[in-house]
C-alpha cells in the first residue's frame, strides 16, 4: 500500500443522487412532456419543451459534479533527499492527487527532472492501475529552457493520479559535526527545521537529537539500535517500493545522518491543485568538523 494515497481518504460518490436525477429526467422528458406540456393538438411544443428539459437536467448534473469535486483539487507529497558530494542533492518526490474540474492539465516544472506516472490501488477514480495497462493515456514530455513541460494525461478532471519526480539540484545544504567525538553536536545549514536527526558514527554508535534549526549547534545523545530502527521503519514505510529500497541501502552506513522534516521545498507541478506540506526524509554523509563547502 502507498501511505500518501491512504492519507487522501476515501472519495464519496453521489451516484444515488445522479440516478434520481436521471429517473426524474426520464419521467419529465417522457410521459409528462408528452401528455402535459405537449398534449393532444400541441405536439409542436415538443420542439421547445424537450430541449429545455434536457438543458435543465444538464445544468443540475453539472451542479452536482461541482458540488462533489469542485475546481482544482488537492494532493499529498513525500520527498527523499540524499545529500551527495560536490554540493549536489538528489531529490525523489512521490505525489498523489485527487482532482476536481480542471481548466488546464499541463504544467512546466521549474527545473529539469525525470517524471513518471505511478500505478495506484484499484479505484473508480484511479486512471493508472496495475490492472488497466497504464490507462492507455498520453504522457508527453518536452525539455525546455525553463524545465520539463508536461502535457497530455498527467492530470485529468475528476480523477486520482500518482507520480514520481526525480532531479539533482546544486546545493550547499548539509549537516556538519561540532564538538568532541565522545560528545558530538551537529550544525545544520538546511533552510527548514528538522524534527529528528540520527547519526551513526564511524564506530557504529548511534546518536540522536531533536528540533535542529539552521545555524545552531545541537547536542546529541547516544541511543540504541532499537530506537533508531523503530523510527527509520516508520518513515521508510511512508514511501513507495522504489524509495523504500533506496533507504534500505543507506540504513547501516557509518558516518551518515538521517533526518526528517515536516516540510521542505518540493518539485512544483500543477499549480491549480492545493498541495499539502512536503514531508521530507534526508540522509547523507555527515560533513567533518570545520569543513566548509567551496
Amino acid at each position: 500500500s502507498w501511505k500518501i494515497q491512504e492519507e487522501l481518504g476515501e472519495k464519496t460518490s453521489q451516484i444515488i443522487t445522479v440516478i434520481i436525477v436521471l429517473v426524474l429526467f426520464g419521467i419529465l422528458v417522457g410521459p409528462i412532456n408528452l401528455f402535459v406540456f405537449a398534449g393532444a393538438g400541441k405536439r409542436h411544443k415538443l420542439f421547445i419543451s424537450t430541449p429545455l428539459i434536457s438543458l435543465g437536467a444538464s445544468v443540475v448534473l453539472l451542479a452536482l459534479i461541482l458540488l462533489q469535486d469542485g475546481f482544482g483539487g488537492s494532493g499529498r507529497r513525500i520527498v527523499l533527499r540524499e545529500i551527495g558530494p560536490d554540493n549536489t542533492t538528489y531529490i525523489s518526490q512521490e505525489q498523489v492527487a485527487r482532482t476536481g474540474i480542471l481548466l488546464t492539465t499541463g504544467f512546466t516544472t521549474e527545473e529539469p527532472c525525470y517524471l513518471s506516472p505511478v500505478a495506484l490501488g484499484e479505484s473508480r477514480w484511479a486512471r493508472v492501475t496495475d490492472k488497466n495497462s497504464g490507462g492507455f493515456g498520453r504522457y508527453n514530455l518536452d525539455l525546455t529552457a525553463d524545465g520539463l513541460k508536461a502535457t497530455g494525461d498527467w492530470f485529468k478532471s475528476s480523477s486520482e493520479h500518482g507520480h514520481i519526480f526525480e532531479t539533482i539540484r546544486p546545493s550547499r545544504e548539509r549537516i556538519s559535526l561540532a564538538g568532541a567525538s565522545e560528545n558530538p553536536a551537529i550544525n545544520s545549514t538546511f533552510g527548514f527545521p528538522l524534527g529528528k536527526v540520527f547519526y551513526r558514527d564511524t564506530g557504529g554508535q548511534l546518536w540522536t537529537t531533536s528540533d535542529v534549526e539552521q545555524g545552531r549547534n545541537t547536542s546529541m545523545t547516544a541511543v540504541d539500535e532499537n530506537e533508531f530502527t523503530s523510527w527509520f521503519n516508520e518513515h521508510q514505510m511512508r514511501f513507495g517500493p522504489r524509495n523504500r529500497a533506496r533507504l534500505e541501502l543507506s540504513r547501516d552506513k557509518r558516518g551518515y545522518f538521517y533526518g526528517f522534516a515536516d516540510d521542505s521545498e518540493g518539485i512544483a507541478s500543477l499549480s491549480s491543485l492545493k498541495w499539502k506540506k512536503a514531508p521530507t526524509f534526508i540522509t547523507g554523509q555527515i560533513s567533518a568538523r570545520g569543513r566548509s563547502n567551496p
